[in-house]
C-alpha cells in the first residue's frame, strides 16, 4: 500500500522499517504481518484530534539486485510524519502500535532495521 505522496515534504520526520522473519515463518504469516503493518496508517490516531496522523506509509518486498548488502531483510516500510512528536507518540505511546508490535514480535528477528530522519536535514542542530 502506498498512498498518494511519494516522497516526504521537507521537515516531514520519515521513519524506515526493516523486517526480518525468523525460520519457519510462513509466506501467508509474513504478507499478514505486512497488511497489519500498513492498516496502521489509518488506525493510529492522535490523541489530539482523534484522526490517523500519520503523513503516508510506503511498503514492498525487498527486489534489490544488489543482494550483497540486502542482510537478509525481507519487507521495508516507509511511515511519514507530521513531525518528531508525532513519531514519538508512534514510538512510545500509541496503543495500535503497541499491539501491532506485540502480534509482530513473534515472527520477526530482534535485529528490525529502524532509521528515522528529518527530510532535508544533514547535521545536528548546534547547540547554543
Amino acid at each position: 500500500m502506498s498512498t498518494d505522496t511519494p516522497a516526504a515534504a521537507p521537515g516531514k520526520v520519515v521513519h524506515i522499517v526493516q523486517f526480518k522473519y525468523k525460520p519457519g515463518t510462513s509466506d501467508d504469516e509474513k504478507v499478514l504481518v505486512a497488511d497489519r503493518f500498513q492498516e496502521l496508517a489509518k488506525t493510529c490516531l492522535s490523541r489530539v484530534t482523534g484522526k490517523p496522523y500519520i503523513v503516508s506509509l510506503a511498503a514492498g518486498l525487498n527486489v534489490t539486485r544488489e543482494t550483497e548488502h540486502d542482510k537478509g531483510y525481507e519487507h521495508a516500510f516507509v511511515v511519514t510524519f507530521q513531525n518528531e512528536a508525532d513519531l514519538d507518540y508512534y514510538i512510545h505511546d500509541d496503543p495500535v502500535h503497541g499491539a501491532f508490535k506485540a502480534f509482530a514480535g513473534p515472527f520477526l528477528y530482534a535485529d528490525v532495521s529502524v532509521f528515522d530522519f528529518v527530510d532535508g536535514v544533514f547535521q545536528k542542530k548546534k547547540k547554543e
